[in-house]
């Protein structure tokens, strides 16, 4: 049985460490430094729990908070029109391969994004797709859209009305 559960980043520092298990494409090291600095930023994670184990989770930052889209606000907010203090950034979004196609990440969104509508937040920003799947599957989502802003890597940014 899977429980799915959403809350502060500072306050779940026990799952920082096991975050780094549920990809290959990363120093797990470098990524738990990348994760602490996380839990400064009003940064909230909405895990699913197979008992104490981590299963997938999906990390969200208001995106003022988040260093790395900060500097490129004013370019976001003239190409789509929305404010960026009405928008999160999701990082860390991450499933167990043995768990894909169950509908696990789609509860962990529907569940985050809950708490960001509740928090005042209107829109998900995405951005630096670490895998071709991940980015894929957030553009699927209903209501995503692509930007005509880029990352870094020349991929559009999507933005999504939560």
């Amino acid at each position: 049985m899977l429980t799915f559960r959403t809350r502060k980043l500072a306050n779940a520092t026990l799952l920082l460490s096991q975050i780094p298990l549920l990809q290959n494409y990363r120093d797990p090291k470098v990524y738990r430094l990348y994760l602490r600095r996380l839990t400064n930023n009003a940064a909230w994670i909405t895990s699913a729990m197979q008992g104490h184990r981590l299963i997938g989770c999906a990390i969200a930052v208001p995106v003022l908070a988040f260093a790395p889209v900060r500097k490129r606000t004013t370019e976001l907010q003239q190409c789509s029109g929305v404010s960026p203090e009405m928008c999160i950034v999701r990082t860390a979004v991450h499933l167990n391969k043995g768990w894909y196609r169950q509908g696990i990440m789609t509860r962990i969104y529907e569940d985050s994004d809950a708490h960001a509508k509740a928090a005042g937040y209107s829109h998900d920003l995405s951005w630096g797709y670490d895998t071709p799947e991940i980015r894929s599957w957030t553009l699927c989502r209903a209501g995503a859209a692509e930007l005509t802003v880029q990352d870094d890597q020349g991929a559009p940014f999507i933005l999504r009305a939560l």
